[in-house]
């Protein structure tokens, strides 16, 4: 899943990542908010041995999202 917004994106991954996280589902996403190819690059590689994730959610700079991979799910804001 991927989030793209101008504002309150990061909010909107903590709240996604909480719903998923209360609903047992195992995640990994950009928790430090770097939401370039890099961020989204280090947050898998951070994730190292741990418990493999069932989804991920990754807050997006939009120009990235335009020219980066398909993602299954993009969740838009202003």
């Amino acid at each position: 899943m991927t989030i793209s917004a101008t504002n309150g994106q990061d909010h909107d991954r903590v709240a996604d990542g909480s719903i998923l996280a209360s609903a047992g589902i195992a995640r990994v996403d950009n928790f430090a908010g770097a939401n370039m190819a890099g961020g989204v690059a280090s947050a898998l590689l951070a994730r190292g041995g741990r418990e493999r994730a069932q989804i991920g959610v990754f807050e997006v700079d939009d120009f990235w999202l335009a020219s980066g991979p398909r993602p299954r799910s993009i969740r838009g804001g202003s």
